[in-house]
C-alpha cells in the first residue's frame, strides 16, 4: 500500500518535467528558423525556466522586476557565452 502512495506522488513531478521539456523543445524549434545556436539555447532555456517559474511569478507582486532582472542577467550569461 505505501509503494503505491509513492507511485501516485512521483507521478505529477514526472508530468511536470516533461511539460517543461515540451515547452523547452517547442521554443527551441521556433527559435532554430530565426536564430543562430546561442538563440536557440536561450528560447529552451527560457521555455523551460517559464514553465516552472511561470506560475509562481504570476501571484507574485514582485513579478516585473523579477522578469526583468532575470531577463538582464540571461542576457549577460548568454552574450558571455557567446565570445
Amino acid at each position: 500500500m505505501e509503494e503505491k502512495k509513492k507511485k501516485i506522488d512521483i507521478i505529477p513531478l514526472l508530468r511536470r518535467i516533461i511539460n517543461s521539456l515540451v515547452w523547452g523543445l517547442a521554443l527551441m524549434i521556433n527559435a532554430s528558423m530565426l536564430s543562430v545556436s546561442f538563440g536557440v539555447l536561450g528560447a529552451f532555456i527560457g521555455g523551460v525556466g517559464g514553465f516552472w517559474l511561470g506560475e509562481r511569478l504570476a501571484s507574485s507582486r514582485i513579478r516585473s522586476y523579477i522578469i526583468i532582472l532575470g531577463g538582464l542577467i540571461l542576457n549577460r550569461i548568454l552574450v558571455g557565452l557567446s565570445h
